[in-house]
């Protein structure tokens, strides 16, 4: 019996229907295999995906070539001296630009509400100061009953004279007043004044005269001279 022999041209020609071997699958490899626990954890964190991803990310954290390429956001108010100051600063310290712009708009927000307490503070202090003014003001106007508006006239005239001499201005000698009512109460200034008023309004009445000129009457809107 003769055995069957397969034709060499039927072996060599592929069945056009059968589909092409798959290409070998290529190795999967962790690019951050080679990393230490705390590493990998980190890199992990934030999203990396490959190296690629943190040169990108480095970049930004670059400072500019030089402190004017900073934009560092100016207080209100402020005419950019502000920017100017602290741009050569972020430079030295390698700041980038996200982290500049972060530290001076936290900069700014802390200086602006510190402002706003410090207004708070000085308004309430005034109003605590004006209050107390005028509950002693009632106070000296029982004490001294008729003879109030007198004995206020005499303070007056000793800060005309006092003003003249020392060649001060309203403001200033307004500012002086308010200074002197705040630390020493308000019945206590003007008694003081009134007291070094009486002798000048003695000697006025004696012919004498009196040592300085008057100050404009502007003078008695911004104290608490006026009853």
């Amino acid at each position: 019996m003769m055995s069957e022999e397969a034709d060499p041209a039927t072996l060599a020609t592929p069945n056009p229907g059968a589909a092409a071997p798959a290409a070998p699958a290529a190795p999967v490899t962790d690019w951050t295999a080679g990393m230490d626990a705390a590493t990998r954890s980190y890199v992990q964190a934030r999203g990396f995906k490959a190296p690629a991803d943190i040169m990108t990310t480095l970049k930004g954290y670059e400072p500019p070539e030089s402190p004017d390429k900073y934009e560092i956001p100016v207080p209100e108010g402020d005419a950019g001296e502000f920017a100017k100051q602290v741009a050569p600063i972020f430079h030295r310290a390698a700041l980038s630009p996200t982290q500049a712009k972060a530290l001076a708009e936290g900069w700014n927000e802390l200086q602006t509400a510190q402002a706003a307490a410090a207004a708070e503070a000085q308004a309430a202090a005034d109003r605590e100061a004006a209050a107390l003014a005028q509950r002693q003001q009632g106070e000296l106007k029982r004490e001294w009953g008729s003879t109030y508006d007198a004995n206020v006239e005499l303070a007056k005239r000793a800060i005309r004279a006092g003003m003249g001499a020392a060649g001060l201005t309203d403001d200033a000698t307004a500012g002086m007043i308010d200074t002197l009512e705040k630390t020493h109460g308000f019945a206590a200034v003007h008694k003081f004044f009134a007291a070094l008023g009486a002798p000048m309004a003695e000697a006025k009445a004696h012919g004498l005269g009196t040592p300085t000129a008057l100050p404009p009457a502007s003078f008695y809107d911004k104290s608490n001279m006026n009853p």
